[in-house]
């Protein structure tokens, strides 16, 4: 041992922190036409779908989470993260992740020979996962844009 020095200044307290039960699941959703997927297709297939904002991705989430689960549904909170063209980013929290999944998976509306149906794209405990995708982009030649920003405030 060196003069001057003691035994406890040179050591060093480590600590780590695990996050085993994320409280968010989160969800990256397509609104898609329904029309496309009956047989014959309706004579909406062919038309685009128009943006979504906050308030429609909101009314349909909702009547979806009612219409599968009735009042319980009705009751799960939900953030509306971002809504990008036709792409929706959702929280809930992480118990029902799974009940929002099966809502969001099984609703279609029906209007007049057209409607939407929401696809689940990405789906998980942490936002970074979700929103970034698979990581396919990654490695694509000559993409540049290879994943969604999202700005929460």
């Amino acid at each position: 041992m060196l003069s001057g020095t003691s035994p406890t200044s040179s050591k060093e307290i480590q600590t780590s922190v695990r996050i085993r039960h994320p409280p968010y699941t989160y969800l990256h959703l397509t609104l898609l036409s329904a029309s496309k997927f009956t047989d014959p297709p309706g004579p909406a297939a062919s038309k685009e779908l128009p943006d979504i904002d906050d308030l429609t991705a909101c009314s349909y989430l909702s009547a979806a989470l009612q219409q599968y689960l009735g009042l319980t549904g009705a009751a799960i909170p939900m953030d509306v993260l971002k809504t990008n063209g036709r792409d929706c980013w959702i929280r809930v929290p992480r118990e029902d992740g799974m009940a929002v999944a099966g809502a969001l998976g099984q609703w279609a509306t029906h209007k007049g020979g057209g409607g939407v149906a929401w696809r689940i794209k990405n789906q998980g405990n942490w936002l970074g996962n979700v929103a970034a995708g698979n990581g396919e982009a990654l490695f694509a030649p000559g993409e540049q844009d290879c994943a969604p920003t999202l700005n929460i405030m």
